[in-house]
């Protein structure tokens, strides 16, 4: 689903049972884009913002544990969504 031009929220695959939760991104296959890096973040005190940034790759936003609200402003759109599962991420491809 597009938020807005420039970043889509996508659903993939996450096993659940009474154990848990397990998501994969085996050989990467299931990403729209070719993994370089990958950030791990760890919320500080609520309503501090993190990013604010422009990026220069493709970005995938994933909440691990909790929720996270993303905001994507392209310049001339803005849009926001609460990631609250870890089916679902927000992907900002590169510009």
């Amino acid at each position: 689903m597009r938020l807005i031009e420039g970043a889509e929220l996508l659903k993939h695959g996450v096993n659940v049972d009474l154990r848990g939760e397990l998501g994969a991104f085996e050989d990467f296959n299931n990403l729209p884009f070719p993994l370089e890096r990958v950030f791990f973040i760890k919320a500080g005190m609520a309503g501090m913002p993190r990013g604010g940034h422009a990026n220069s790759c493709d970005e995938a936003i994933i909440a691990l544990s909790g929720s996270v609200l993303v905001e994507a402003n392209n310049g001339y759109q803005k849009a926001g969504v609460r990631l609250s599962s870890g089916n679902e991420m927000v992907w900002i491809p590169a510009p």
